[in-house]
């Protein structure tokens, strides 16, 4: 929407809809879409540091446990490479670099746990496939296993989503008012 409309007028009238997007709108958006795409990235960097202190297993949980530990040599380690691997991100978070990631990733995970192929096997062709169609139900299985799904499930867990960063957003400051009037 932010876009200048200008472009798709000078379209010829015969350039489809497909067209008139990618070449007008996509291509004025495109430098907002990689540099936001960048910033999400870090912010999952840094989220992932964060919160590993609940104990969900991601990078922060090996800092948190090394805290709680008393290993704060581990800990300074950890906290400098946390921030040299986000101070480097333009270095190394490339798009042309992803497809070698990719490749690279499950041969780089390291031996805490093997990687069976029968379970990747498994999770590309039965896990992924919706409920309906491995019972052979067919399409017209799928909407009612879709809207229960959304209705049961997606929305009731964006719905506290929203709250929880509504109450994460709201404490902050009711406890800064509350301790300044």
């Amino acid at each position: 929407d932010e876009c200048d409309p200008q472009p798709e007028r000078t379209l010829p009238q015969r350039a489809g809809r497909l067209s008139a997007l990618v070449y007008t709108r996509i291509s004025q958006a495109w430098p907002h879409l990689v540099s936001y795409t960048a910033y999400r990235l870090e912010c999952g960097l840094r989220s992932s540091a964060v919160i590993g202190f609940v104990g969900m297993p991601t990078l922060g949980f090996h800092l948190a446990g090394a805290f709680a530990q008393g290993h704060y040599g581990t800990v300074g380690a950890l906290l400098l490479l946390f921030y040299a691997l986000i101070a480097s991100l333009r270095l190394w978070a490339r798009p042309r670099l992803l497809p070698v990631y990719l490749l690279a990733s499950p041969f780089l995970l390291g031996t805490g746990l093997p990687i069976m192929w029968s379970n990747v096997s498994r999770f590309f062709t039965h896990d992924i496939v919706p409920a309906p169609l491995r019972r052979g139900e067919g399409l017209e299985g799928l909407w009612p296993w879709f809207s229960d799904l959304l209705l049961g499930q997606a929305l009731p867990g964006i719905w506290n989503t929203l709250l929880l960063t509504q109450i994460a957003w709201c404490s902050p400051g009711c406890w800064l008012w509350r301790c300044f009037r």
